[in-house]
């Protein structure tokens, strides 16, 4: 949003929506998207955005909005990380390749934290981030061999994740550029083998002791 002499409500919204669609923060995204809407449909003709009502619904419609869920009340399911993999998905395909990543990265961090635990502690993980209690959790005594890998192998997809995240910001070579794009893309389109309905059924016997051990970590710390 470019910076106007204007203090309509409408003009605000946009702006703030566009910082929160930077960082993904798709429930935010969301209820103000509706507040969004109610303004437009009760936009004056003296507005300065009156002419543009249609052009800015086109915009969400280009983001897809809709396509997010906001009501998460079953902590059984993916479904905070699936609101971050759309953001993700749409992000990449529109080339925003960063975004990509930081939607991507924050879903791990967040949406995978409350699959296993819930909203305990969720302040925590995003201040310090998904590796703080991650780190290790897959070596938590009583775990069979398989769930042991399949957690390890989260902890590594987080960790490329992150670290795409985290090159983008840095690079300046075009053709390493390329790479990273290639890689995010790769992971993308390969992450819902990763969390499959198979794979989460075998975590449900280990999900209350492996939620226990993330809260041990997060209260010694």
């Amino acid at each position: 949003m470019p910076y106007l002499s204007t203090n309509e409500p409408l003009y605000m919204q946009l702006r703030e929506f566009a910082r929160i669609l930077q960082f993904a923060k798709y429930k935010e995204i969301f209820i103000l998207y509706e507040k969004i809407k109610i303004n437009i449909e009760n936009l004056k003709k003296d507005s300065i955005f009156y002419p543009f009502r249609q052009e800015i619904l086109g915009i969400f419609n280009f983001f897809r909005i809709d396509e997010i869920k906001i009501n998460v009340e079953d902590d059984k399911n993916l479904s905070v990380f699936n609101n971050y993999l759309i953001l993700s998905k749409l992000f990449c395909e529109k080339e925003y390749y960063i975004n990509s990543a930081i939607a991507l990265k924050d879903g791990i961090d967040v949406g995978i934290y409350r699959y296993f635990v819930g909203d305990f502690g969720v302040h925590l993980v995003r201040e310090n981030k998904f590796g703080f209690f991650w780190n290790e959790i897959f070596k938590t005594e009583g775990l069979n061999e398989y769930i042991k890998k399949y957690l390890k192998m989260i902890f590594i997809l987080r960790c490329k994740v992150s670290n795409i995240r985290n090159n983008f910001v840095h690079l300046e070579n075009k053709k390493d550029n390329q790479n990273l794009i290639k890689e995010l893309k790769e992971i993308i389109e390969n992450i819902e083998q990763i969390f499959n309905p198979s794979a989460l059924n075998k975590l449900e016997t280990f999900k209350k002791q492996i939620a226990k051990k993330i809260r041990q970590k997060l209260q010694s710390n």
